[in-house]
């Protein structure tokens, strides 16, 4: 059984065609015909932070497992498109998915530079998203008619990261720095404005850049401030090289990151030198450690499948692709009926209700803030409107 569900899964994930779908009811047309219809996942699967990316996509599949398996007369495909994180590779393949009549909907982008690129291409082409991850709040301000997100925005995760470190570090001056993608130097922005409103004395401004080891400069200048802890804003692999040479250049206070940093790839390296305490959190408008019922199976099943922890926005992944899936059940055999079913539904999902507002943003959810303990990251408090409550 277990061979045969890892197969299983592991097909949908790789497809580069469409999965086969047969013929008969759940949804069909009135005819009582299946179309053949799919769903596409675009994102990074390989490169420096693929490992947000890999997360996405395979709990994507898992609900794409669940659909078929309960409907075998009537299954969806699942495409996957590696962007590899890079605007301009999305844009060419955001084309790809266009030019697929089969295509319903979009799991994805994963992050805010690839989404901002895509997202006029999908609108042109009146194709549904879904991005579980990308949290740039001026994606949602464009007044896009396809966009949809589930999760809150880094005009929350900002504000909640700073409110942690005044209520629990209690500082004086913070270093910002961010490795200049649109996420990062947005969500940097955000925690430094909340700083500084907030009364602490925000050091002189750095950048590192991703694929650069060398971070001497930058650390040389927060070493030289003594400050009392480290804000980043970016992704996983320039986060770990970051705070390895803070620790190196003798920076000893917490290092405090948002959801890119979420990754396996940033606690495989981060994680051998920090262990408890608040030597190292990571906030995340995601659902972290499971708390339900059905988040535990789904996460059970991760981990058997894919021997991995499931870690930032794999139960956002598989409610994105679940939710397709439900409208595709429901009747939604078009991009346009697609997109008109998902501004009306109510969707109970396994991360919360899900129902969008007119700019395609998820009603409710709070920001999660962990650390890395035992070697994985642990749910230490929820940030509530500027509010820090501890879990546990």
């Amino acid at each position: 059984m277990r061979g045969g569900r890892r197969r299983r899964v592991l097909g949908l994930v790789a497809a580069s065609v469409l999965v086969a779908v047969g013929v008969g009811g759940c949804g069909g047309d009135e005819d009582g015909s299946c179309p053949p219809l799919a769903i596409a996942f675009l994102g990074a699967l390989t490169g420096a932070d693929a490992s947000t990316g890999e997360v996405v996509r395979n709990s994507a599949a898992l609900a794409v497992e669940d659909h078929n398996t309960a409907n075998p007369d009537c299954e969806v495909g699942l495409l996957s498109f590696d962007s590899r994180g890079e605007p301009a590779r999305a844009e060419v393949l955001a084309r790809q998915i266009i030019d697929d009549p089969q295509v319903v909907g979009v799991v994805g982008p994963v992050f805010s530079g690839e989404a901002e690129a895509v997202l006029p291409l999908f609108e042109t082409a009146g194709l549904p998203v879904l991005t579980p991850s990308a949290t740039n709040p001026e994606l949602g301000e464009q007044g896009w008619q396809v966009f949809h997100r589930l999760v809150g925005t880094d005009a929350d995760q900002g504000p909640a990261a700073v409110a942690w470190i005044v209520d629990v570090v209690g500082p004086e001056r913070v270093a910002v720095v961010d490795d200049g993608s649109l996420y990062g130097g947005t969500l940097a922005d955000l925690a430094t404005d909340e700083l500084i409103r907030r009364g602490v004395v925000v050091a002189p401004r750095q950048k590192v850049e991703p694929g650069v080891r060398d971070y001497g400069q930058a650390v040389e200048s927060i070493a030289a401030l003594d400050v009392d802890a480290v804000f980043f804003g970016g992704l996983g692999d320039a986060g770990a090289q970051l705070h390895g040479q803070l620790r190196e250049g003798g920076v000893s206070g917490p290092f405090v990151a948002g959801d890119g940093t979420y990754t396996g790839s940033f606690l495989e390296v981060v994680g051998q030198s920090v262990d408890g305490g608040a030597a190292v959190a990571v906030t995340c408008p995601c659902v972290g450690a499971a708390a339900t019922d059905a988040q535990r199976a789904v996460a059970d099943r991760y981990r058997e499948v894919f021997g991995a922890e499931p870690l930032a926005f794999a139960f956002e992944g598989y409610d994105a692709a679940a939710m397709l899936t439900a409208g595709i059940d429901d009747g939604a055999h078009s991009r346009a009926a697609m997109a008109r079913w998902l501004g009306d539904a109510t969707y109970e999902g396994i991360t919360k209700t899900i129902t969008f507002d007119d700019a395609g943003e998820v009603v409710g959810g709070p920001v999660f803030v962990s650390r890395i303990e035992g070697g994985a990251f642990v749910p230490i408090a929820q940030v509530v409107d500027g509010r820090v409550v501890p879990l546990g």
